[in-house]
């Protein structure tokens, strides 16, 4: 049997490169949206169940990038950065649940005459939000310039249609993103947002969309951040400072 592997050619590796045009790979996502952008739910799944097998003291932050590249394959840098902050989440729950099995198991040793009594079941909160499938969770500039990835991530046209998306993203991908940005107006970042990113060229360039309620959804966000930011502009300049300071 050794003899017969040993002779065997090698098996065949065939790579194939594809081409698309502009429409056809318009409709090659709207069929994939997963080559958009893999769920927030796998991801942080494979994160959490990377961390619970992992020595939390020789772990290196690349080593989970490497694996994650090596499980969804490309991943762009935004999602690589919300991907440190989920990893961070679930190292202190890994260490939380550590300290709270040492503790159970200390006061199951100092006990007596309590063998047959069962140790109380330690419970350690889940992150919320896991799935954003439904709903994104944008609460940080992280969180905004991943935004901004998934909803131009082939960036924007040249030209005389410069302010134009060169893709469209499905709505599978474009709403649950647009729905974590309702009422963002009110967050303490929103205008550090809005200068520091494309966010609001990006939700503009959204109001053309094919989708009648991806476009609806777009046109109620500028509509309401334009108003927040020309409500900041009339504030007599003590409100600002004191605005800026909070």
């Amino acid at each position: 049997a050794s003899a017969a592997s040993a002779s065997a050619p090698p098996e065949m590796v065939e790579k194939w490169l594809i081409s698309f045009t502009l429409p056809a790979f318009q409709e090659f996502c709207q069929k994939h949206p997963e080559s958009v952008e893999p769920s927030v739910k796998d991801v942080k799944k494979f994160i959490d169940d990377f961390i619970k097998n992992a020595d939390i003291d020789s772990l290196k932050i690349r080593d989970m990038f490497e694996a994650l590249k090596k499980r969804f394959g490309a991943v762009r840098r935004p999602l690589l950065d919300r991907a440190r902050e989920w990893a961070k989440m679930y190292i202190e729950k890994k260490i939380k649940s550590q300290e709270k099995q040492k503790s159970a198991d200390a006061t199951k040793s100092g006990r007596k005459g309590s063998e047959g009594q069962p140790i109380p079941k330690q419970f350690v909160a889940e992150g919320k939000g896991d799935d954003e499938g439904e709903k994104a969770t944008i609460v940080t500039l992280v969180d905004v310039e991943w935004a901004v990835s998934i909803l131009a991530p082939w960036g924007f046209r040249t030209g005389e249609h410069e302010h134009e998306l060169l893709l469209r993203p499905p709505p599978s991908v474009v709403m649950p993103v647009l729905l974590g940005l309702d009422s963002f107006e009110r967050n303490g970042f929103f205008r550090e947002a809005m200068k520091k990113t494309q966010l609001g060229k990006v939700v503009s360039a959204l109001r053309r969309h094919p989708t009648p309620e991806v476009a609806r959804l777009a046109r109620s966000h500028v509509a309401c951040w334009r108003e927040a930011c020309a409500r900041k502009e009339k504030e007599p300049k003590g409100d600002k400072e004191r605005s800026a300071a909070a």
